[in-house]
């Protein structure tokens, strides 16, 4: 769902930033559409979370 917004508002090597990084999608979507990406989040779990998906996509 989140990669209309990241493509229309970013091109390619450019750097989406997720505050609320959550589970990671934003940063997946970034991450299969060539974008950079940072992401944060103040719970531990989630970031792990996010950390595992990432990982799948290198």
């Amino acid at each position: 769902m989140l990669h209309r917004p990241i493509l229309s508002s970013s091109g390619v090597g450019d750097v989406a930033l997720d505050p609320f990084v959550g589970s990671g999608t934003t940063t997946v979507v970034a991450k299969k559409f060539t974008r950079r990406f940072l992401g944060c989040d103040i719970n531990l779990e989630y970031v792990k979370m996010a950390e595992e998906r990432i990982s799948l996509l290198f």
